[in-house]
């Protein structure tokens, strides 16, 4: 036989060699002239944390062995998004699981499928604390609850805008909105007013002495 095909069936360089017999048990080897590439594709992807209403990267990260990934086919809880790049987005609505398939095919026309089971989280319940007051100078502390790591805005006149808890010195009533993240990397919001109490001064007027059982006006300014 001087032509014979074979089936590879790990993506990999092979060099071919022919054993040459003459009947009567001489043999003899040639090694091939040119490496056989057989190419493939490991398919696979990551994605951002994934939250409920919130947007959710898909990223290939898939390999090809001799010729670039030159084309995607997204499937996002089944039929509900499709796409065909390197990066899509998707926001679901609900928590739970959802099926998420990628084909990803190379320039060689080689193919191969991933699917991927997301769970889906619910956002975390994020608390920044009640409504307060401060007179002008003064300092009111402010600490939130619900996440992992905080980061607290608007910055200005905070001691310290990514710490849980913070003392903010507003010159003027200020909404103060704090995102906390959890150890999901979910992330939520809530928002926390500091208003401004008006300092007053008083004078009182000058007093006087007065007989026993009669009275005296008090005035004050």
């Amino acid at each position: 036989i001087d032509t014979i095909s074979h089936t590879y069936t790990t993506p990999g360089a092979y060099i071919p060699k022919l054993i040459l017999s003459d009947g009567a048990g001489c043999l003899n080897s040639s090694d091939g002239i040119d490496t056989i590439k057989v190419d493939g594709v490991l398919p696979g992807f990551i994605n951002s944390p994934a939250c409920v209403n919130s947007p959710i990267v898909f990223t290939d990260t898939s390999f090809s062995f001799f010729s670039p990934i030159n084309a995607w086919q997204w499937n996002v809880n089944n039929g509900s998004l499709t796409g065909n790049a390197h990066t899509i987005t998707y926001i679901f609505s609900f928590v739970g699981t959802y099926p998420v398939t990628l084909i990803a095919i190379n320039a060689h026309g080689c193919r191969d499928t991933v699917t991927k089971t997301i769970t889906i989280n619910p956002l975390p319940v994020i608390n920044a604390g009640l409504d307060t007051s401060v007179c002008v100078g003064d300092a009111a502390t402010l600490t939130a609850n619900g996440g992992v790591s905080y980061v607290w805005a608007p910055v200005a006149n905070l001691s310290c805008p990514t710490c849980q808890t913070t003392n903010a010195s507003p010159t003027s009533a200020t909404v103060y909105t704090v995102t906390g993240t959890d150890n999901l990397g979910c992330k939520n919001t809530d928002n926390v007013t500091v208003n401004i109490q008006t300092i007053t001064t008083s004078t009182a007027a000058n007093g006087g002495e007065i007989c026993d059982d009669s009275s005296f006006h008090l005035f004050v300014s």
